[in-house]
């Protein structure tokens, strides 16, 4: 599979995962104030985000692909 399918097929994922209606903050951390906990859905989609940035690392000229931002 050519990485920049991969990179679309990967947003197209994510994209899934946010739920249609506004979600309200969860309580903060424990070790923090300032910043909430995250729902399982905003994990899955760091882990996403992360595995993109992998590809785009790895295959440098898909920086410069305006088709995948």
């Amino acid at each position: 599979m050519k990485k920049k399918t991969k990179i679309v097929e990967l947003i197209k994922k994510a994209k899934q995962l946010i739920p249609e209606e506004y979600q309200t903050n969860l309580p903060p951390l424990q070790l923090t104030q300032n910043i909430p906990e995250w729902r399982n859905y905003e994990y899955n989609i760091w882990n996403i985000g992360e595995k993109i940035r992998q590809i785009i690392n790895i295959n440098k000229k898909l920086r410069n692909d305006k088709d995948i931002y």
